[in-house]
Order: structure tokens, then sequence, then C-alpha cells
């Protein structure tokens, strides 16, 4: 690199575009967008090791597509751009999960609902046998009271 020109982004995707070049044209780019890239997406997802992770993932893009790049490409708005789908992409499977795991959720609640009814049911019942057997025996204990009062 010319240390004497100044390092344009066309300068830059150039370089990063020819053979057997360091990875010093992709550092600068990296180090120029990184932190714009990050709270863009940061401000999307709400999360900053998502928002890392998309990041690094957009600057990963650059690097891989760098040789199919137009030279003249705004580097700042594909960056952007690449940030954005995948904070959407990010966002959409996020919400996939939470509405299976919503449904999921949904199921599980009204599965221990009717379990929780059919305790109280058996409860009932056992209750009520109880009360039966119960009663009978204090009937039967009452009658024999009252069997030998009369004697």
């Amino acid at each position: 690199m010319d240390h004497g020109e100044k390092y344009t982004d066309e300068r830059l995707l150039r370089e990063m575009r020819q053979e057997g070049v360091d990875v010093a044209a992709y550092e600068r780019l990296f180090h120029r967008y990184y932190p714009m890239v990050f709270n863009f997406t940061k401000a999307m997802v709400k999360s900053p090791a998502i928002a890392e992770d998309i990041a690094q993932n957009s600057f990963m893009k650059l690097w891989v597509n760098r040789f199919t790049l137009q030279p003249d490409l705004s580097v700042k708005n594909y960056l952007y751009v690449i940030a954005r789908n995948e904070a959407i992409n990010y966002l959409r499977s996020a919400q996939t999960r939470n509405v299976g795991l919503g449904a999921q959720q949904e199921a599980h609640h009204q599965e221990a609902q009717a379990q929780a009814a059919q305790v109280r049911h058996q409860q009932t019942v056992s209750t009520e046998a109880h009360m039966q057997i119960t009663g009978h025996r204090q009937y039967q204990y009452l009658q024999q009271r009252m069997a030998v009062q009369q004697m």
C-alpha cells in the first residue's frame, strides 16, 4: 500500500481483491466500519452479543464476496445492508422460536391443568368414598352405642 495516498473505500476494496495481498486493507475497513455496524445491529436486536455476531458475519461476507463486489461500491452501504438483513433474519428466527416455545408452553400448561383437574377429581372421589365409609362406620358405631344404652 502507498502510505501517501488516502485510504478510500474504493482503494481498500481494490486492494482486498488483489491475489496474494495481506489483509491490511480488510483490517482498515473493519476498524473504520465495525463500530457503526455493531451499534446499528445492537439497536435492532437489543443484544450486544448477538449484535457482535451479526457485525462479524457482515464483515465475513464482505471478505468472502470481495472478488464479486464492484470496486466503486459503497462499502458502508454494503455492510449496512448485509447487517440489516442478518439482523432481520435473526429476529425472524427468534420470533419463530418464541412462537414455537409459546405453543409448547401453552400445551404444557393445558396438560398440567388437565392433570390437576384429574387429581382434584380423584381427591373428591376419595373424599366422598372416605366420608361414606366413615359415615357408615359412625352410623354403625352410633347404633351399637344406642343398643348398648338401651340394654
